[in-house]
Parts: C-alpha cells; structure tokens; sequence
C-alpha cells in the first residue's frame, strides 16, 4: 500500500542537537548537586521525555526538584541554540522539500516541548515545512509509548500503515513497529550492530538524502 506521510523526528534526526541536551542536562544536574551523573549516562537517554530522563538518572529525590531542574536546563539549551551550537543536519530542508513535492504530508513528532519548538524551529527556518507538529508537551505518553506518533497520524487523517517514522533511536523505532509504520534509523556517521538493537528498523540510513529513495521507492 502506498505512503503518504513521513512522520520525522527531531533531535538527533533534522537537527545536531544531541550533545547540546546532553551538556545542557549535566550542568543542570551538577548545579543542583548532582555530580557523579556521567555524559555517556545522558546521552543513551536523550529522545525520552525529560521526567523519564531524571527518573532513571536521579530517581525519587531527583523528580522532587524536577521543575527547576527542567527549567535551568532549558534556559542553558536555549542559551546554546542562540549561539548557534545547534544546526541542522546537512540536506535536511532540501528532503523536507523534496517530500513535500512528492504530495506526501510531513510532520514532526518531538518529545521536545512547545516552548522550546517556538524558538528553535523558526531559528532554524523549518518551521512553515511542517503539514503538523506534536511536540512533547501535547502527549500524556512520552516516548518509547506510541501516543506521538498516533495523535500525528490523527492530525493528518493517514492511518499508521500508510506512513513512514525517521528517528535516529530506539525510541523512535519502538512505538513505530508497534503501530504498524515503516521505521527508519538514521545514524549521521554512528556506528551501530542491528544485533543490539532489540527491534528492528525497516531500514538504516546514514544520513538524510538515503531517505529519498526509499520514499520512492514506497511511492511505486
């Protein structure tokens, strides 16, 4: 059956923003005297929900102080964003555009916030290349739980089947497989053994413009 929506991913997928969350959450952690969590523990977390990321981190004592952590945190991403340490990955409008001109609909389904979403996406000009956006702050369920995903498949009137999800983690992949979507992991240049990972994407890319011809091919 054919596709008819990409469903993408944004951290770590359209934008190089991974190591700015991960730096961002460790000096939040380490200014609210959490010290011995490690970049590496942080990093393997980052496309979960941020009360996901402190529970497994920080535990009970961590989620007491979750708001201000939260806070501080977005305050120094933003910070960083500003400064432009964070940037789009390479191609990534010009395949936002390219599928767009293939009549298929694009969302961004994010565990990124709205506010934050609000500063990022306009800065980085891909706002207006959205047909949806579900940010983090519109579900109950954060990811590896299906319910982003469904509610953009919701919004754009295409059942599940009929759509492709790009992510580049497990969590992306998780709840695509459990909804019946095509699943694509894109690395940008990591080294990764299909071995390890415990479900399966549909297909592995290293970056970006690889996805084109998969949605073509889909399209036959």
């Amino acid at each position: 059956m054919k596709i008819e929506a990409v469903v993408f991913d944004l951290d770590g997928t359209l934008i190089d923003s991974v190591m700015a969350h991960v730096i961002s959450w460790l000096e939040s952690f380490k200014q609210h005297g959490f010290h011995k969590i490690s970049l590496e523990d942080i990093e393997k977390l980052i496309g979960l929900p941020g009360l996901t990321i402190v529970k497994i981190l920080l535990g009970e004592k961590g989620l007491r102080m979750y708001k201000s952590i939260r806070r501080l945190k977005d305050s120094i991403f933003l910070n960083l964003v500003l400064k432009g340490e964070v940037k789009l990955y390479t191609h990534t409008t010009e395949v936002l555009e390219v599928i767009k001109d293939m009549g298929l609909k694009v969302c961004l389904a994010t565990s990124t916030p709205s506010y934050l979403l609000n500063v990022i996406l306009p800065r980085l000009g891909i706002n207006e290349l959205f047909d949806v956006i579900i940010p983090g702050d519109y579900v109950r369920k954060g990811k590896p739980d299906p319910e982003i995903f469904l509610k953009a498949f919701n919004h754009l009137k295409i059942p599940p089947h009929k759509g492709i999800i790009v992510g580049d983690s497990i969590y992306d992949i998780i709840p695509a497989k459990k909804i019946n979507s095509i699943a694509v992991l894109v690395l940008h240049g990591r080294k990764i053994l299909l071995s390890d990972l415990e479900v399966k994407p549909d297909y592995i890319i290293d970056e970006l413009m690889e996805l084109i011809p998969i949605v073509k091919e889909l399209l036959i």
